[in-house]
């Protein structure tokens, strides 16, 4: 990716971090009386964000489209140079993971991905970088550079974003978290499997957005999960805005993401190739997200029954 389409994302995540720090969060937190292509309320914070993305998108010169939570469809836009006729860039986005933690003043953040995207086929080729901003005490953004995943954070002061450092591989993270919400009324076996972990003594830490919640993973060592329940028999993440960019990460840092079939997320996303009117493009996933060692203790538990 291009260092001006980097610098464009990052004046966007900007833009998102000073709606959240100066604007009024009873306001921007409120339900509005629609919802969105996923079926949830929606809030005047995410059709902001939502917005501040779209134009991004719309800026950035190598991308062709854009898939969005808060839109029913893939868009592609008019007037593509030449070069763009066949092949380009999709910019897929969650643009307020956790928009519902706003109200209580707590941690949410954008979560992204880019495709290459087949305009003659509507083929999805592969996932090609990823990352996600998290609004909380500090802005930060993490993203994908080749076969690296890098920690960036906002200095309010410059309105720039900092190198910070290369983040090391989830083997190296060793803290006993779960990060699940133990509230859904989930399997039998996953319920047997948190014990297992509550007598380990693993900790339940539980932000409510799933940027929040895995970049504690990442940063510190544990296990996300969220399953499928029911109430959601397919769980709730979004498989192409949200499972596969973060997916994608942890692959990079030597992690697991599979979903409860034991399959890897990225598999999915090329399962999942012909992006039009018969393919959902709000499909959910359930998800699990690890290092490669906790992935071995927990799948011991769960398939090996």
């Amino acid at each position: 990716m291009n260092n001006h389409t980097y610098a464009i994302l990052q004046k966007a995540f900007i833009e998102i971090s000073t709606l959240l720090q100066e604007k009024d969060q009873i306001q921007l937190g409120k339900d509005l009386d629609d919802t969105n292509a996923s079926n949830d309320v929606q809030k005047p914070i995410d059709i902001q964000s939502n917005e501040i993305m779209i134009n991004a998108a719309k800026e950035m010169p190598d991308v062709i489209g854009y898939i969005s939570e808060e839109e029913r469809e893939i868009v592609i836009f008019d007037n593509l140079p030449n070069e763009y006729i066949s092949q380009g860039l999709i910019l897929v986005f969650d643009p307020l993971d956790g928009s519902k933690n706003v109200l209580s003043n707590l941690t949410a953040g954008t979560i992204y991905g880019f495709y290459e995207y087949d305009l003659f086929s509507k083929k999805i080729v592969g996932i090609f970088e990823s990352g996600y901003a998290l609004y909380g005490p500090a802005t930060i953004m993490v993203s994908t550079d080749r076969n690296n995943v890098t920690l960036y954070q906002l200095n309010k002061k410059e309105k720039k974003f900092k190198f910070v450092d290369v983040l090391s591989p989830l083997k190296t993270k060793k803290e006993k978290i779960i990060s699940i919400n133990a509230m859904n009324p989930v399997s039998e076996t996953i319920r047997d499997v948190l014990t297992i972990y509550s007598n380990n003594g693993y900790t339940h830490r539980w932000a409510g957005a799933m940027v929040a919640d895995c970049h504690q993973i990442i940063m510190r060592g544990g296990v996300f999960l969220y399953p499928e329940n029911e109430k959601a028999e397919n769980g709730k993440i979004r498989l192409l805005y949200e499972a596969a960019p973060l997916a994608y990460i942890f692959h990079l840092l030597g992690g697991m993401a599979i979903d409860t079939k034991n399959k890897l997320i990225l598999e999915k996303v090329r399962d999942l190739s012909i992006i039009d009117d018969d393919v959902d493009i709000h499909r959910a996933i359930p998800v699990i997200m690890t290092s490669q060692e906790e992935y071995l203790k927990l799948t011991s538990l769960l398939f090996n029954k």
